[in-house]
C-alpha cells in the first residue's frame, strides 16, 4: 500500500468550536462550521479513513476563523492554546492517522503568538505554524509581523503553512482608478509637467529637529496650499462666516465650521518616492486600468478578484476624482458577479464629503454597512 500523506487538512477542536459559538459575531461561519461534522467529530474521521482511504494520513491544521478573528488580542492567545492543546491530542491519539499538526497563533498580539510558537514547537511538537493570508485585513508584510517569520525560520527551522483569506467585501471610495475619464484640473495638471519637475520642485526633506529628519517628503503644507487654492472663495467665505457667528455669538454655527477644518487642516506628509510612483503609475502612466501595472514583479489583475462583493462610491460635485474614475473598477473586476457590485453616486457633496459630514453619516454611510452586511 502506498502511503499518501495529506498536508493541509483541517480540523476544528470541540473546545474551540465552542468558543467559535460563543464568541463569533458571523452567524454564517457558525452554521457553516457547526454543518461540517468531519471538521470537529474525529471520531468519525478516524473511522472514514480506516474505512475508505487507509492509505491516507492527515496533517492537521485549524480551520477557519483564525485566533485573531475570533478574539481580540486579550483573548486571541488563549483561543491559539485551545486550539493547538485539541490538535496535539488528536495527534497523541490517533498517530496513525494524525502524524503531525501544524500550530495556530494568535497574530494579532505579536509577543504572544512568539511565545505561543515556541510552546506549541517545542512542547507539543507543532511541525510548523499557520498564518492566514491577512492578519484581520491587515498585510503580512508589515514590520510588526515580521517577528514571527524570524522566530520560524531562525529558531525552529520550521515550514510555514499559508492559509488563503479574503475579504468579504472591497470598496473604493473617489479612488482614482482611470484618470482619463472626465480628466479633472489635478489630472491635467500631473499630466502637465514631467516627472523630474515634481521631484525638483515639490520634493522637500523634513527638517533636521523633526522626526524622520533629511527624509525626502511630499510637504503636508503643500497639499493644503494646493487643496484650498482649489476652492479659495470658498474658504474664504468659510472663514468670514466663522467670525460672523462668533461675533453674534452663534457658537454651535461657529463649532460646525471649526470642526470641518480641524480635520480639513490635517494632512501629513507623504514619502517621496510614494508621492512620485502615484504620479506616474495613476496620474501619467495609466498602469492599472491598461493593464500594465506590476507588484514585485507581478502583474496585478483585478479581473482575478472573485467571490466578493464590490462598491464604488464618488461625489457629484467631486473636482479631484471625478465621476466615472472610481467607478472604472467596476468594469476592470470582471470575476465578480454583477448582483454583488454596487455602485452610488453620492448627490451634492466634493470629494472631501464622500468621506466626511452630513451625507457620509446620513446617506453614504448607511448604505455602506448594508453593503457590507449583506455580503458577510
Amino acid at each position: 500500500m502506498n502511503l499518501r500523506i495529506d498536508l493541509f487538512n483541517h480540523v476544528m477542536p470541540l473546545r474551540y468550536l465552542e468558543m467559535l459559538k460563543q464568541h463569533s459575531k458571523d452567524a454564517g461561519i457558525v452554521k457553516r462550521m457547526s454543518n461540517l461534522r468531519m471538521l470537529w467529530d474525529i471520531e468519525a474521521r478516524v473511522a472514514m479513513l480506516r474505512e475508505k482511504f487507509p492509505e491516507v494520513q492527515q496533517v492537521l491544521t485549524l480551520g477557519l476563523p483564525p485566533p485573531e478573528l475570533l478574539g481580540g488580542p486579550a483573548f486571541s492567545p488563549e483561543l491559539a492554546r485551545i486550539a493547538n492543546d485539541g490538535m496535539a491530542e488528536m495527534c497523541r491519539k490517533w498517530p496513525r492517522e494524525f502524524p503531525a499538526f501544524v500550530a495556530s497563533l494568535p497574530m494579532n498580539n505579536v509577543p504572544a503568538a512568539l511565545e505561543e510558537m515556541d510552546r506549541a514547537i517545542g512542547q507539543l511538537g507543532a511541525r510548523g505554524i499557520q498564518l492566514c493570508s491577512s492578519v484581520a485585513g491587515r498585510p503580512l508584510d508589515e514590520p510588526e509581523f515580521f517577528p514571527v517569520f524570524e522566530r520560524a525560520a531562525k529558531k525552529h527551522d520550521v515550514p510555514i503553512w499559508m492559509h488563503p483569506a479574503r475579504p468579504a467585501t472591497l470598496t473604493l471610495m473617489a479612488g482614482p482608478i482611470d484618470t482619463r475619464i472626465q480628466p479633472t484640473k489635478v489630472n491635467d495638471f500631473a499630466k502637465s509637467k514631467p516627472l523630474k519637475w515634481f521631484e525638483e520642485n515639490l520634493i522637500n526633506y523634513v527638517p533636521f529637529q523633526c522626526k524622520g529628519a533629511f527624509r525626502q517628503v511630499y510637504p503636508g503644507f503643500i497639499q493644503l496650499t494646493a487643496f484650498v487654492s482649489m476652492n479659495l472663495e470658498r474658504h474664504i467665505k468659510s472663514h468670514v462666516d466663522l467670525a460672523d457667528h462668533l461675533a453674534k455669538g452663534e457658537k454651535e454655527k461657529a463649532e460646525t465650521i471649526k470642526t470641518f477644518y480641524d480635520e480639513y487642516f490635517a494632512v501629513m506628509d507623504l514619502p517621496a518616492d510614494f508621492y512620485i510612483e502615484t504620479i506616474r503609475d495613476v496620474f501619467q502612466e495609466h498602469l492599472l486600468p491598461l493593464g500594465k501595472l506590476t507588484y514585485r514583479g507581478r502583474p496585478v489583475s483585478p479581473a482575478a478578484i472573485k467571490r466578493m462583493g464590490l462598491m464604488t462610491v464618488e461625489g457629484e460635485k467631486d473636482d479631484i476624482c471625478s465621476i466615472g474614475q472610481t467607478l472604472a473598477a467596476q468594469d476592470l473586476c470582471t470575476g465578480v458577479r454583477a448582483y454583488r457590485k454596487v455602485h452610488h453616486m453620492q448627490a451634492g457633496v466634493g470629494h472631501y464629503g464622500v468621506f466626511s459630514g452630513r451625507r457620509w453619516n446620513s446617506e453614504i454611510y448607511p448604505l455602506l454597512r448594508d453593503f457590507v452586511h449583506v455580503n458577510s
